[in-house]
């Protein structure tokens, strides 16, 4: 086990290696009052033979402290992104940003968490070592009370309640959110609800449909979904949520989607959002595979 695991992108390694290097200098005194070298973890710490997933989690589970460097690429990696929200969720997340990137680059709901600047070294290795000193970061679940900025936590922020898939498939539709007041000036959601529940006519027609939405970062594309998911279970009785970003990843996951999307398993219709969908390829393949091919 190590002290620290380092989560970074690969296109600023050096940046890495220096922070690691800074790390590895550093001292911790154990519990039985030794005091020995600083450990630390990244990816170019997997030795032959490795599991490559397993591994990191492992690692990343195992750490007392988890050190995100948000850079550039930082900021569209699902890797970063994924390791991030599993150290927040164990409250043991030390976020720094690379001299130079927007705040506002970097997900929700981590543009939120005090951060540190990377170049500022004193400043970083305070942080760290007051993880492993027991000091719990920041809970996002009440940043947005104390912060008063009014953003909104989007669903894939949210984590299944233990053993969800297990118990429905429905479950793994989460879609828990904190909303500010939503007002849609342009009719979006309502154009979007249309579209969807508006029987399709013609030799074309089909049960199974997909809409792309996309346009630029923070113009609200995740937020109107999550309008759209309400109003279609609320006003219309559909099954309606967000696919988690790691449902893909996981066998007993996968098994759970497929009784979800199989028909007359589960409530219908059913609408599955895919957010980040240009970073999800093989989730969007996987999904269209499934819908087109089980008799929709």
């Amino acid at each position: 086990m190590s002290d620290v695991f380092v989560s970074f992108s690969r296109q600023h390694v050096d940046l890495t290696k220096d922070l690691v290097a800074l790390l590895k200098h550093e001292t911790i005194t154990d519990e039985d009052g030794t005091t020995r070298p600083l450990t630390v973890w990244w990816d170019e710490s997997l030795q032959s033979g490795h599991r490559l997933h397993s591994e990191i989690t492992k690692q990343l589970d195992e750490a007392k402290a988890v050190l995100v460097i948000w850079t550039e690429g930082a900021v569209h990696s699902d890797w970063v992104y994924a390791e991030a929200n599993r150290a927040a969720s164990a409250r043991k997340i030390v976020p720094i940003r690379a001299n130079g990137l927007d705040i506002n680059d970097i997900p929700l709901p981590f543009g939120i968490y005090r951060m540190d600047d990377a170049d500022d070294h004193a400043a970083v290795l305070q942080s760290v070592h007051s993880r492993l000193n027991g000091e719990r970061s920041e809970d996002p679940a009440y940043l947005a009370d104390t912060t008063h900025q009014g953003w909104v936590l989007e669903p894939k922020h949210e984590l299944l309640p233990a053993q969800a898939a297990a118990r429905r498939p429905a479950s793994l539709l989460v879609a828990k959110h904190r909303v500010v007041p939503f007002r849609d000036i342009h009719g979006l959601s309502d154009r979007f609800v249309e579209w969807a529940i508006t029987k399709q006519s013609g030799p074309q027609a089909s049960r199974a449909l997909g809409r792309l939405l996309h346009g630029p970062g923070g113009s609200g594309k995740t937020r109107l979904m999550i309008e759209v998911c309400e109003k279609l279970a609320c006003d219309h009785g559909w099954l309606a949520g967000f696919v988690p970003r790691d449902a893909i990843g996981r066998e007993s996951s996968q098994r759970t989607l497929d009784r979800l999307i199989r028909p007359g398993r589960d409530a219908a219709p059913l609408i599955l959002v895919v957010d980040y969908a240009e970073g999800r390829q093989d989730d969007v393949i996987w999904l269209a595979d499934k819908l087109m091919g089980t008799g929709f």
